[in-house]
């Protein structure tokens, strides 16, 4: 767009209205965040926080295959439990 002193500029459009959370979702989301920043702070602690990624996606996959009431998808996630670390034998 052209200015009035002629010369070029962006003008984004408008922003969108402010977003109104209830109180109850404003609290669910700062404990998040909370559980979230603990999570990060214990696992910079951890010599090799990287061997607690298959626990902890095979956990996610349970919960939420609960919660959208579909069980068969957690059945389908044992293969991350089933797996050798690298360089190891079964």
């Amino acid at each position: 767009m052209c200015a009035e002193n002629g010369y070029w500029a962006f003008v984004p459009p408008p922003l969108p209205p402010d977003v109104q959370l209830a109180l109850e979702i404003v609290r669910r989301l700062s404990a998040a965040d909370r559980a979230l920043g603990l999570l990060a702070g214990t696992a910079r602690t951890l010599p090799n926080p990287q061997l607690l990624a298959p626990a902890l996606l095979r956990r996610e996959a349970v919960l939420s295959s609960r919660e959208r009431r579909h069980p068969g998808v957690a059945g389908r996630s044992g293969h991350v439990r089933g797996r050798a670390a690298p360089g190891r034998q079964r």
